[in-house]
């Protein structure tokens, strides 16, 4: 566990999902090096005001083409395709060979 607050940005879209619940992880571009213990979201409309903590409770690193639906689904998204569009918006060259980073969170 790190005593380090560790930060991340989050589309400001995404924060209804951390408050009521339906989100319980984030899936990143790339191999993050990211610790269990307490990490801020912050909004990235106002980066420099606020946050939402969470307690990071687990890391996994997968292949982009091995994201699963409930991996989806925990990210606060339906199914794949919907979390796969997400990324595109902020990875526009992530592709199903890029490795990906899961972070689960509890609020």
């Amino acid at each position: 566990m790190s005593d380090t607050i560790q930060y991340l940005i989050l589309a400001e879209d995404l924060f209804d999902g951390l408050m009521d619940g339906t989100k319980c992880s984030t899936i990143r571009k790339g191999k993050r090096d990211v610790s269990l213990g307490p990490l801020v979201f912050l909004n990235n409309k106002e980066p420099g005001g606020g946050g939402y903590v969470v307690e990071v409770t687990d890391v996994e690193y997968k292949v982009h083409q091995d994201i699963t639906d409930e991996d989806a689904q925990k990210d606060g998204f339906e199914s794949t395709r919907d979390l796969f569009d997400k990324l595109r918006e902020f990875y526009p060259d992530i592709d199903e060979k890029s490795i990906v980073t899961i972070i689960h969170f509890e609020t």
